[in-house]
């Protein structure tokens, strides 16, 4: 989503220096004439403002200088000169509200002259057009736009009235336009400049009246971007979280782009949220940021534990949530002796301590409306059962079924020996003649088409982590039904 800050600036001159003058040395009969002029001249905060012009006439001539119909005199940071002709105004160090007009007025018992310039001051300001973005980490494509207000107090336009300082955006505020030329010519104000000044601020002010207060909200984990204008190249903005200077990160970064200033917060949490503004100099624009929850959301499941009897448990999982419940076949399990809950940031462990039959189950942790499962059983060694005899007749396919039990389940395998000769076992090799099947609780040998060469003695050796059981089943393949009926008698 996007925001538009509108900002408007009133630029402030303010003075309140007292008359100061200097004089040359007598001469008579011409008037003064200013032949080398003031001249325009632009200024950055902290740097040195130094104004000069050239004067002619009869001596003894008065020089004084005024910004915006004040008077100034030599003091403190302000030095005014006049030697030979050249009358000189140097201030060190200037701030904004050095900015306004400069007039020089030189005078003698013949008349009078004067010339003037403005002095610019070079610093940065937010201009209308600042946005925010806030944008959807994975839904980079979701924009929309809101009016939000420049949150500032309103510069002041002063003009003379009988000694007096007249705030004219104060004294116009709150009446119809139509009687701002009454109210103006009432009070003495003649200072056209300002007049519009605060006129437009007025104007900008009641625009941004009616639009409506900001309040985005974005989801944890989402990415927002603030991003603010300003008119002049090389301007520094701070930004201002609740009024405290925001700590910049990996997380947390300023960019600069030409003329636009942007602050992106990555991946937001809860302690994000607040008032962020951005300020240059004497302006500022702000918005307010509400984060909200994330949905629950699991980012590691819970998985079952085979566990030997006397040993300890432990389920674990990663959620993106604090507050979670541990539960045993449905019921409410209770930190203890038996029972260790641990949560560190997102990751929850759960240790069930010398594991016991009847620790067996399932096990859930709950967060809200999101749950994980996770069974337990008691492991055991692995047991075979297989009979010891199988004769069948030749050509006949063979089932060799052994049953299995253990946790975790074993590693099968059948091997072979030839009759009479036990100790000579040797690994069954699979093929179209001969294959294994396994099931949950059983073990097959198969044997297509049984030739006399199959006769032998097997072996099935179960074993798992817990340990080893193995059975052995002799088979013979005789070679037709009379010879063995012959043998029988």
């Amino acid at each position: 989503m996007s925001f538009s800050l509108t900002v408007h600036c009133l630029k402030v001159s303010i003075c309140s220096h007292p008359v100061g003058f200097c004089t040359t040395s007598p001469e008579t009969g011409q008037a003064p004439k200013f032949d080398v002029p003031l001249e325009p001249v632009t200024v950055g905060e902290g740097e040195k403002l130094s104004l000069q012009c050239h004067v002619t006439g009869s001596t003894p001539i008065t020089i004084q200088w005024m910004k915006d119909r004040r008077e100034l005199v030599s003091s403190g940071n302000t030095k005014i000169s006049f030697v030979g002709g050249t009358a000189n105004l140097e201030i060190s160090q200037v701030s904004k509200t050095d900015a306004g007009d400069y007039l020089c007025k030189a005078s003698n018992a013949n008349g009078t002259d004067f010339c003037k310039c403005v002095a610019t001051n070079k610093h940065g300001e937010i201009e209308s057009g600042a946005d925010m973005e806030v944008t959807k980490k994975e839904d980079m494509g979701e924009v929309g736009d809101l009016r939000t207000r420049l949150k500032k107090t309103p510069s002041k336009q002063k003009s003379p009235k009988k000694e007096e300082e007249v705030n004219i955006v104060e004294l116009l505020r709150g009446h119809d336009p139509k009687d701002y030329e009454r109210i103006l010519r009432e009070h003495g104000i003649h200072d056209y400049r300002a007049i519009l000044q605060a006129v437009e601020f007025l104007k900008k002010e009641k625009e941004m009246e009616t639009g409506r207060a900001v309040r985005q909200k974005v989801s944890e984990k989402k990415t927002v971007s603030f991003v603010c204008k300003v008119n002049r190249p090389g301007a520094t903005v701070r930004w201002l979280k609740a009024g405290q200077e925001v700590t910049l990160s990996k997380r947390i970064v300023y960019r600069v782009d030409g003329l636009k200033h942007s602050l992106t917060v990555k991946d937001c949490i809860m302690e994000d949220e607040g008032e962020y503004t951005a300020v240059v100099g004497d302006d500022k624009c702000a918005a307010e940021l509400i984060i909200s929850e994330a949905p629950t959301d699991f980012t590691a499941q819970l998985k079952d534990q085979t566990i030997t009897e006397f040993e300890d448990a432990e389920f674990t999982c990663k959620l993106n949530r604090v507050e979670v419940k541990w539960m045993r076949n449905n019921m409410i399990i209770v930190q203890g002796d038996k029972y260790q809950m641990i949560s560190e940031g997102k990751v929850h462990r759960l240790q069930v301590c010398e594991i016991r039959p009847r620790d067996q189950g399932e096990y859930r942790i709950v967060a809200k409306d999101k749950d994980a499962r996770a069974k337990l059983e008691l492991a055991g060694e692995s047991t075979s059962h297989l009979n010891e005899f199988m004769e069948v007749e030749q050509g006949s396919d063979i089932s060799i079924v052994a049953q299995i039990r253990g946790c975790p389940f074993p590693t099968l395998t059948w091997y072979k020996a030839p009759p009479h000769k036990s100790d000579a076992k040797v690994e069954v090799q699979y093929d179209e003649h001969i294959n294994k099947i396994v099931s949950d609780d059983s073990c097959t040998l198969l044997i297509q088409q049984g030739k006399r060469p199959d006769t032998g003695l097997y072996t099935l050796v179960a074993s798992n982590s817990l340990g080893k059981a193995s059975k052995e089943m002799r088979l013979n393949v005789r070679e037709d039904k009379e010879d063995h009926s012959g043998s029988s008698g």
